[in-house]
């Protein structure tokens, strides 16, 4: 496997369990989430991913979560 494709597979990886921890806080914070918000967060861009685990902090709503 060359450099380029075994750094792309870490960073799929690091992403994947970035969503998998954002998921388990906002199922803690907000109960049961729908399968529109769990899509949302599973075609999230890394970048976006960030602002929402950053508003989750302030959040109190799940829809203040996803304000950008």
């Amino acid at each position: 496997m060359d450099t380029q494709a075994g750094q792309d597979i870490y960073h799929m990886g690091m992403t994947e369990g970035e969503r998998d921890i954002f998921m388990r806080q906002l199922k803690k914070r907000f109960g049961k989430l729908s399968y529109s918000v769990e899509s949302k967060i599973e075609n999230a861009t890394s970048a976006q991913l960030e602002q929402w685990v950053l508003n989750i902090l302030d959040a109190k709503t799940l829809e203040d979560v996803f304000q950008d």
